[in-house]
């Protein structure tokens, strides 16, 4: 095999390890996202006063998405019910995908 065949393959190698790296780590935030999703319904719903919890359900949703590394996006108390909807925004961690 010639040079150029060699720094070919090397060139198609990096690239394919850096797509490989690149979605492991989208991968990774998603998860971080649905995790810190849960853990701030979860603790939205059992602020309500109803399973005796302080009633501040959206305060209660920051404080934890925010213990996973995550920001509340939207928070809406679900009224008469021990329930939250909430979203969330997690930051990459990886170089890869930090401006």
């Amino acid at each position: 095999m010639g040079l150029l065949a060699v720094l070919s393959m090397l060139v198609v190698l990096t690239g394919g390890l850096f797509v490989l790296a690149l979605v492991t780590d989208l991968g990774v935030t998603a998860a971080r996202a649905r995790t810190a999703a849960d853990a701030a319904a979860l603790a939205g719903a059992g602020s309500a006063p109803l399973v005796g919890g302080d009633g501040d359900a959206c305060a209660a949703s920051r404080r934890a998405a925010e213990a996973n590394g995550a920001t509340v996006t939207r928070c809406r108390a679900l009224p008469g019910a021990a329930g939250v909807e909430v979203a969330v925004a997690v930051a990459p961690r990886s170089p890869l995908l930090t401006p």
